[in-house]
C-alpha cells in the first residue's frame, strides 16, 4: 500500500510545472487539543507527511495552535507529552495557540525550547520587544515560502490573564498580543505587516499567514485580519474548532484561500502551491501510522494508566457536556448537568454561598458507570487553582449579565451556577459593553437577567455575598470578568478545580452521584426566555 503511493505521488508531483520545479505541499493541523488518538491521528499525520517526504517531494507539517492542553496527558505533563509527540512527526513550523499559556510563561518558554522547530509568533512581546521570532522562511523545490505565526489578542482573556501579569506586580500587564487600538484601528495589522514585509524583502516569493484567530469571533477574527493585510498568499487558520475553506479578500483585494480543520485531528489540511495556483483540501482519512509515533504515544500514556485508572465512584446516567442525541456543544450557552454537578462540587467542598463555573472549562461528558480520576481530569485538564471572594449583589448581576452577553451564540464565559437561580430574556438585546479585549466595561441598558435568587430568596444588589469559583474568573478577569475587580478574598483555597470534583465524589457523595443530576439539561437554574 505504501509503496504503491509513494510511486503514485512521485508520478503526479514531480512532473516540471512551469517555473516551479515541483509542487510544494504544506500539511497543517490545528486545536489538536491532546487529541493525539483521534481523527486521523498524529500517528497517521506524520506518515503522510513521510510519504511525501520519501518521494522526494518538498512538503513541510504546520501547526496553528492549541495542541498541548485538553486531556490527563496534557494536564499531567503540562504539554511536555505533546512537545515529545510533535518532535516525533518532526513539525516544521508551529505557533502558540491562547492555550498554550494554560500551563504558565514559565512552562510556554520550556516548551519552545524543547520544541525542535520553536514557536514563532510576529505578536506576543515581553516589555515591548518580540519575545519569539515572528516569521520562518523555508526552501521548498527551490523556492523561497514565507511563514508568519500570528496568535489572537483574545488570549490575554481566553487564557488565564494573571500568565501574562509581572510577577512582581500584578497590576503591570508584562505580555501583550498587540491588542492596543489607536484610532479604531487594532495596532495588530500593523505589527504583523511589518514581519511580512520583512520576510519579503528577504526573498520570500510567497507568504503563509499561520493564524490562532477562527472566523467570527468579535472584534479579533479572521476575515479582518486578513483584508488589512497586504501581501498574504494563503492562511492556515485555527482557534474555533471550525472546519472551513474559505476564501476572503486580503489588503491587495485579492481572494485568498484560509483554511481550519476543526480540531482533535478531525482532519489534517494540505495546501499545494504552484505558480499558477494555490490549492486546499482536507483529509479525513488515513490508513498509513508512523511506526516511531506511534511508540511514543504508548510509551506517554503508560507512563500515567496507573494514577488515570483509579475509581472515584458510580453514575447511572451521563454527565453531559454535549448533547447526548445531536452532540451539540451544551456548555457555552445553556444549563447542562454537568455544569450543575460541578458547581456543586465547588461550593459544596469550599463552604460558598454560590458559586460558578463557566462552559468553555467543561471538555467532556462523564459518562454512565464507573467514574476515574482519568474521567475528571478530561472535564476539567486545566488545572485552575480554586477561590472564595465577597461580591456584592451588584456584581453577581453584572457577573450574570456578562456571562449572558453573547446569548444564543456560544461563549467560553457562560456560567453554570451553584446556589442561584434566573432568567434570561433573550428578547432584550445584552445591555453589555466590552472594550478591545472583550473584557466588560460597563452596562448601556435594560439587563436580560431577571428573578435572580439565591438560597431560594431574591437577590440582594448591597448584600455581600461569598462566590466559589476558579482564580481564573474570580481574581484574573478570565473571559473578561472584570466587574469582579478586586473583590476581597473571603477564605484561602487550596485546591484546584479537578480536585474538588475529586472530594465531592469520593467524600460528600460516597461515591455514588444522585440521581439529583439525571436530566442532561440541568436543574432548571437557569431558565431562558426566547
Amino acid at each position: 500500500m505504501i509503496k504503491k503511493l509513494l510511486v503514485a505521488l512521485a508520478v503526479a508531483f514531480s512532473v516540471a510545472l512551469q517555473g516551479w520545479a515541483q509542487e510544494i505541499t504544506i500539511l497543517h493541523t490545528n486545536d489538536i487539543h491532546c487529541g493525539i488518538s483521534e481523527g486521523v491521528t498524529l500517528s497517521s499525520v506524520s506518515w503522510l507527511k513521510n510519504v511525501y517526504k520519501n518521494a522526494g517531494l518538498p512538503v513541510v507539517l504546520v501547526d496553528a495552535g492549541d495542541a498541548l492542553q485538553g486531556s490527563p496527558l496534557g494536564t499531567l505533563t503540562k504539554g511536555s507529552a505533546i512537545i515529545r509527540l510533535m518532535n516525533a512527526c518532526e513539525y516544521d513550523f508551529a505557533i502558540p495557540g491562547n492555550h498554550e499559556f494554560d500551563y504558565g510563561m514559565e512552562n510556554f518558554l520550556d516548551s519552545h525550547a524543547n520544541l525542535k522547530c520553536n514557536y514563532f509568533s510576529a505578536n506576543l512581546f515581553r516589555d515591548g520587544k518580540l519575545l519569539l521570532q515572528p516569521y520562518k522562511i523555508m526552501d521548498l523545490g527551490g523556492r523561497k515560502i514565507g511563514f508568519v505565526g500570528v496568535t489572537t489578542p483574545g488570549t490575554l482573556a481566553s487564557a488565564n490573564p494573571v500568565v501574562f501579569k509581572d510577577p512582581q506586580n500584578r497590576k503591570k500587564q508584562l505580555y501583550s498580543f498587540g491588542e492596543k487600538i489607536k484610532k479604531k484601528v487594532p495596532e495588530l495589522y500593523k505589527i504583523v505587516q511589518k514581519s511580512i514585509d520583512k520576510a519579503k524583502k528577504e526573498g520570500a516569493e510567497k507568504i503563509v499567514l499561520v493564524a490562532h484567530f477562527g472566523n467570527g469571533y468579535g472584534l479579533w477574527n479572521i476575515a479582518d485580519l486578513v483584508k488589512n493585510l497586504h501581501n498574504v498568499d494563503v492562511v492556515i487558520d485555527g482557534h474555533t474548532h471550525q472546519d472551513y475553506i474559505l476564501k476572503l479578500p486580503n489588503g491587495d483585494g485579492k481572494e485568498i484561500l484560509v483554511s481550519q480543520t476543526g480540531s482533535r485531528l478531525s482532519s489534517v489540511g494540505r495546501i499545494r502551491i504552484t505558480d499558477q495556483e494555490i490549492l486546499a483540501d482536507h483529509i479525513y482519512h488515513l490508513s498509513g501510522n508512523d511506526e516511531i509515533v506511534d511508540e511514543g504515544v504508548v510509551f506517554e500514556n503508560g507512563n500515567l494508566d496507573e494514577i488515570l485508572m483509579a475509581v472515584l465512584g458510580h453514575t447511572g446516567y451521563n454527565l453531559c457536556a454535549f448533547h447526548p442525541e445531536t452532540k451539540e456543544r451544551l456548555v457555552r450557552k445553556t444549563e447542562s448537568n454537568l455544569g450543575d454537578f460541578v458547581a456543586d462540587a465547588f461550593r459544596k467542598v469550599c463552604d460558598a454561598d454560590i458559586a460558578v463555573v463557566n462552559g468553555g472549562a467543561l471538555r467532556a461528558d462523564i459518562s454512565e458507570g464507573i467514574v476515574t480520576f482519568r474521567d475528571v481530569l478530561s472535564v476539567m485538564p486545566f488545572a485552575d487553582e480554586l477561590c472564595v471572594i465577597e461580591v456584592t449583589g451588584k456584581q453577581v448581576l453584572d457577573m450574570l449579565e456578562f456571562s449572558a452577553y453573547k446569548y444564543p451564540d456560544e461563549f467560553g464565559g457562560f456560567l453554570h451556577v451553584s446556589g442561584m437561580e434566573f432568567t434570561i430574556d433573550s428578547h432584550i438585546p445584552s445591555p453589555v459593553v466590552t472594550d478591545s479585549k472583550g473584557a466588560f466595561v460597563k452596562m448601556a441598558g435594560p439587563r436580560r437577567v431577571k428573578n435572580v435568587r439565591i438560597g431560594g430568596v431574591p437577590l440582594n444588589e448591597k448584600k455581600t455575598y461569598t462566590l466559589c469559583g476558579t482564580d481564573f474568573i474570580l481574581r484574573n478577569a478570565g473571559d473578561g470578568y472584570a466587574m469582579l475587580g478586586d473583590a476581597p478574598l473571603a477564605k484561602l483555597v487550596v485546591l484546584k478545580d479537578s480536585d474538588a470534583m475529586v472530594e465531592y465524589i469520593h467524600n460528600y457523595l460516597e461515591g455514588v452521584i444522585p440521581d439529583t443530576y439525571n436530566n442532561f439539561s440541568g436543574l432548571g437554574r437557569i431558565k431562558i426566555s426566547e
